[in-house]
């Protein structure tokens, strides 16, 4: 097996476009995709008892998918952990959190993983970056800088947060010109704020938003999906995993 299919969705909280709080709708939409990896943002898991709507437990949406789940909570909502969520069908040989949050600003943070796959070993990191340009920046330098040196095949995806056309250039520079699907709003999306980065970029075989009516009112965004070739991959030498 040498394909693979990764989903990026921004959930809003399980609150759907009506604004009404529907984690089973997101998750059917999620189940329908048949990704092999799913990066999810903005999730509200495990809460309190008195939580007024009862959120999914970790435990239960990685029973609901059959498929391990590495959690990247940022913050804290009425309670419950709130943040990025990683869900993969492949052992997870490494993992780790890291905090790129920006002074005076939102926490935000990056899962970054190495999955053993049939193709091969597949590093994924998924993230949500900030509102503001100036924390933006800053996040896409650190980012940078965590995967110069990286020689495994590698997919960077997440809500980037960047409305502006045309940037961010100094990632299109690392990883080339790459799709971007426009995903928000959901109902009528012409922003492309999720995005999906491929090192080597020939492994990227297709990218596209995921069309349907419940993909376009379970949550503000759209899902987006990224099928990866491993026959698309270069000989290369990998370096060491990440400490599990």
């Amino acid at each position: 097996m040498s394909r693979l299919r990764v989903l990026s969705y921004n959930v809003h909280a399980w609150v759907d476009r009506d604004g009404r709080f529907d984690p089973e709708r997101v998750l059917a939409v999620v189940e329908s995709a048949r990704a092999d990896v799913v990066c999810l943002q903005e999730v509200v898991l495990d809460p309190e008892n008195d939580e007024p709507h009862h959120a999914p437990t970790l435990g239960e949406v990685s029973e609901r998918l059959n498929m391990l789940a590495v959690p990247g909570p940022t913050l804290e909502r009425k309670g419950a952990p709130y943040g990025n969520l990683l869900l993969s069908r492949f052992h997870v040989l490494g993992r780790r959190l890291v905090d790129i949050s920006h002074p005076g600003r939102e926490p935000r943070g990056i899962i970054d993983v190495d999955l053993e796959t049939p193709g091969g070993v597949l590093r994924v990191m998924t993230t949500h970056l900030g509102l503001s340009p100036v924390e933006r920046t800053a996040q896409v330098r650190w980012l940078m800088e965590q995967v110069k040196a990286e020689s495994w095949p590698l997919v960077l995806c997440g809500d980037f947060n960047e409305w502006i056309p045309g940037r961010p250039g100094r990632m299109k520079r690392h990883f080339g010109s790459t799709p971007a699907p426009k995903t928000f709003p959901a109902r009528l999306p012409m922003l492309a704020l999720d995005r999906v980065w491929c090192r080597p970029r020939a492994i990227l075989r297709n990218l596209e938003v995921m069309g349907g009516f419940e993909a376009s009112r379970a949550s503000d965004h759209r899902p987006l999906l990224a099928d990866i070739d491993f026959a698309r991959l270069p000989a290369i030498s990998p370096k060491a995993p990440l400490s599990p």
